[in-house]
């Protein structure tokens, strides 16, 4: 059974034979102690390495905890400002918290990381950042992991390798759309799980208008239309996407996702995205073969 699991989450001798309890896997908003540490000694690690010295540790002081600039941490000999001494500080500072009995739950070292990518200083540091800190929380046993720089509740490799080469395509407007169904998943204060949907489905409809070069059609319409445009999909595969949609603007809590209305769940929000990434995938490589120039 252990051999199955990926080199990351290999269990120890302890846990192997019974000597110790085996890792359950962390619920979306639990951060464990292992976790919370490995992900700040990632943070220190990769920020270490930031080519402007100094100025991604400035914008965590003064964006991300909006602090007075004059109380930043300064290095004892050059007096300059140092990345890891701040971060070093976020940390000290919210684990005293933690042990005072004051809100700071450990899922905000989340909220840190994503700034960090974010962060319009971290460019030399940002793919580095993101591989480490999905083998964080994959060792560690996280149920999520990163993807374009937000933690969300899929924790499947194979299905954070389908987002990320979807993502990976030439359209901006594909790409947006897959960004904001991320980013509507993604939100642990207030989810919105229809607005995700509908972004993802949009993603698709895209694709779809540029391979049959109408801009005007529906995500109906234009999966009707890919067979004049030299794409063939199998007919069970068309009716299945020709569904979805139907299903996208019969359900009120997707059709007034944007009025608040959301009936939908995170399960719900996390297939569809994923299957929508894989349809874009295939797609394009179908386009591609017949050499449609999108």
């Amino acid at each position: 059974m252990t051999d199955q699991l990926p080199f990351e989450q290999k269990l120890l001798f302890t846990q192997r034979y019974g000597l110790a309890p085996v890792p359950a896997l962390l619920s979306f908003s639990d951060v464990s102690k292992d976790l919370w540490n490995d992900l700040f000694n990632t943070l220190q690690i990769a920020c270490s390495k930031e080519a402007e010295q100094g100025n991604l540790g400035q914008d965590i002081w003064t964006h991300f905890l909006h602090e007075p600039l004059g109380r930043i941490p300064r290095s004892d000999f050059s007096y300059k400002v140092s990345t890891t001494m701040v971060i070093e500080h976020v940390r000290y500072d919210w684990e005293s918290q933690q042990r005072g009995y004051l809100y700071c739950p450990r899922h905000r070292v989340y909220d840190l990381v994503e700034f960090v990518y974010a962060s319009q200083h971290s460019d030399s540091i940002r793919e580095a950042l993101q591989t480490a800190v999905n083998l964080d929380l994959k060792r560690d046993f996280a149920s999520v992991s990163m993807i374009d720089g937000l933690i969300v509740p899929i924790s499947d490799d194979e299905q954070r390798h389908t987002l990320e080469i979807a993502m990976q395509g030439p359209l901006p407007e594909v790409y947006a759309q897959l960004h904001n169904a991320l980013a509507f998943l993604a939100d642990r204060e207030k989810p919105a799980y229809g607005d995700s949907i509908k972004n993802a489905i949009s993603a698709v409809e895209s694709l779809c208008k540029r391979v049959v070069k109408n801009q005007k059609a529906t995500l109906g319409d234009a999966l009707k239309e890919l067979k004049k445009a030299g794409v063939t999909i199998h007919p069970s595969l068309e009716r299945a996407f020709g569904e979805l949609y139907g299903y996208t603007s019969d359900k009120p809590g997707i059709r007034h996702a944007l009025m608040g209305s959301d009936d939908t769940d995170q399960e719900d929000a996390r297939y569809m995205l994923v299957t929508c990434s894989a349809f874009i995938n295939y797609l394009m490589v179908k386009a591609g073969k017949v050499k449609i120039r999108l």
